[in-house]
């Protein structure tokens, strides 16, 4: 069974090819998202980040091992209020340039409570990867007040502990003062009980382990005195002061910048990912490839025709299409024939890499002899395409028959300058006409290429496409030439192409670049449903610049 046309798609499609297709537009996607990013970050206002570095420590200059209690202590309220009183003043405000604050005069000042709640916001401690070293970190718009405030917070921290310290150590201290002198008391009665014994009684040892029980208590209570005296809590050594920094904090440019690069180029792929499957129109041979599910043989290049050769449209040129006008008689002929007035061209040597890929797409060893060549619509340039084709391959040395398929509307004799008063249409329908091929075809001014109009008899030459006596006439131009291409009308006209496919050792589909997918859609899959050999296609008029 043949796989869907959607996995088709996806099969073929090669990222490679897929970059070089779009990269104009994720470069533009890319750069937007950048300078988007980098608009959003200068406006707004800086804000800077101070930070300074404090080391706990207890009451006898070592590391403290409860520095989760002396975070608390620092993220309080009433410490952050010392803090905000002792600067004395609302926190300095620096504006980015666009904001409205330039022009107004004065807002209302903050109440202190107000003053400490901002404060707690942009306060933040934190201990240092699990040691007694503690990061405080102040957020402002203004970088000396950010400073400021973590140094004043970490000067009223250990002037806080220095004023706690006589408080809680004077009630613990006359308590274990109490104890001590009960304990010192007791331990010289016991000792006086214990000189009055006799070494050897029982009554001794008693007393003695009793002293000695005493004599550990009094130790430890005495050390217990001791570092309540010396104080307890809430000391700490300033280790890295905080200076104001000289880069804001946020916005980080940086960061504004990879993520617009990363948003922009998402966008970028998200639209021409959808341009690449669901896009109206073919852009470019991939296209041709991923939609058409056919090869491409090759692209033409948008081209006018110049004195000295193929060139670039013209102002002009590109003006009479942007408003629809046909080119001229002359003008078409000229294009047409172009092969061979400038047969050293780059848009000629376009039509010879179609050859070349024709002559490869051969099936069992065979490379196709007749070749019909068609489109989904009018005007996408399939004559041009066909005659040119027919041009190079004679220029191979090769003879080549130029059948104009299109019936009611025969146009190749004008190119060459032919006449078309008798053609193939004067044939009779069912007799053998072979031996009359050399009737119906001029040698044309090309070397190698003959003509086969249909002549002026429209109704019988419609007959004869359809009767045998075609498909004898067709079987003795194989032996006559090397190679017969037949122009036929545009498939969504007529179905003339079709039956002259039939009698083809393979189709050719013109495409013209920015046409309508849908139509190259329906014709090519027509022809591969009516079981016709679509050799590829070719990607005409195409503007590799855009």
């Amino acid at each position: 069974m043949r796989p869907s046309p959607a996995k088709e798609a996806t099969a073929e499609l090669d990222l490679p090819g897929f970059f070089r297709r779009h990269y104009r537009l994720l470069i533009a996607s890319t750069l937007g998202g950048l300078l988007l990013a980098f608009s959003i970050a200068k406006l707004q206002t800086p804000v800077y980040r101070a930070v300074a570095s404090i080391e706990m420590l207890d009451t006898n200059g070592n590391a403290s091992s409860n520095v989760e209690a002396q975070l608390r202590i620092l993220e309080s309220h009433s410490l952050i209020e010392r803090v905000v009183g002792q600067l004395g003043q609302d926190e300095p405000k620096q504006a980015a340039w666009w904001s409205p604050m330039h022009w107004v005069g004065h807002e209302n000042p903050q109440t202190l409570d107000e003053r400490v709640d901002n404060a707690a916001r942009n306060l933040e401690v934190r201990q240092s990867r699990q040691t007694t070293l503690v990061d405080l970190a102040y957020q402002s718009k203004n970088p000396q007040y950010a400073a400021a405030f973590v140094n004043e917070l970490a000067k009223q921290y250990m002037a806080w502990g220095s004023e706690s310290r006589p408080e809680a150590s004077n009630p613990t201290s006359v308590r274990l003062n109490r104890q001590l002198n009960e304990l010192r008391a007791q331990l010289e009665r016991f000792e006086k009980q214990l000189a009055q014994q006799p070494a050897g009684s029982e009554q001794y040892a008693s007393l003695k382990r009793a002293v000695e029980t005493n004599q550990e208590l009094y130790g430890a209570m005495l050390l217990r005195a001791t570092q309540a005296r010396m104080g307890h809590g809430g000391n700490a050594r300033l280790v890295d002061e905080a200076r104001a920094p000289r880069s804001p904090y946020k916005p980080d440019v940086l960061l504004y910048l990879s993520w617009g690069a990363t948003l922009g180029l998402l966008i970028g792929l998200v639209f021409t990912c959808g341009r690449e499957r669901y896009a109206p129109r073919i852009q470019d041979a991939a296209d041709v490839r991923v939609h058409l599910n056919i090869p491409e043989l090759g692209a033409i290049p948008k081209i006018d025709v110049t004195p000295n050769g193929w060139a670039e449209p013209s102002w002009a040129h590109r003006r009479l299409q942007a408003v629809g006008a046909a080119p001229a008689p002359d003008a078409a002929a000229d294009v047409a024939n172009n092969t061979v007035h400038h047969a050293h061209s780059a848009a000629a040597d376009s039509f010879r890499a179609i050859i070349t890929s024709i002559l490869l797409s051969n099936q069992s060893g065979v490379s196709p002899q007749v070749i019909a060549i068609t489109s989904a619509r009018a005007g996408e340039g399939k004559t041009t395409v066909t005659t040119n084709l027919a041009v190079s391959l004679a220029q191979l040395k090769r003879r080549v028959l130029l059948i104009d398929g299109n019936l009611r509307q025969p146009r190749l004799h004008r190119i060459f300058n032919q006449v078309n008063n008798f053609g193939f249409g004067d044939l009779l329908t069912e007799a053998d006409n072979s031996d009359l091929l050399r009737y119906v075809t001029q040698q044309t001014n090309v070397p190698n290429l003959w003509l086969a109009s249909p002549g002026p008899r429209e109704s019988g030459a419609l007959d004869l496409l359809y009767s045998n006596g075609m498909a004898a006439l067709m079987s003795c131009a194989r032996e006559a030439f090397d190679f017969i291409l037949i122009d036929t009308p545009a498939m969504g006209d007529l179905a003339d192409a079709r039956i002259l496919g039939r009698i083809s050792d393979g189709v050719l589909l013109v495409v013209q670049s920015g046409g309508d997918r849908k139509s190259a859609q329906a014709a090519a899959s027509r022809l591969q449903e009516d079981g016709i050999r679509v050799l590829g296609a070719v990607l005409n008029n195409f503007n590799g610049k855009a």
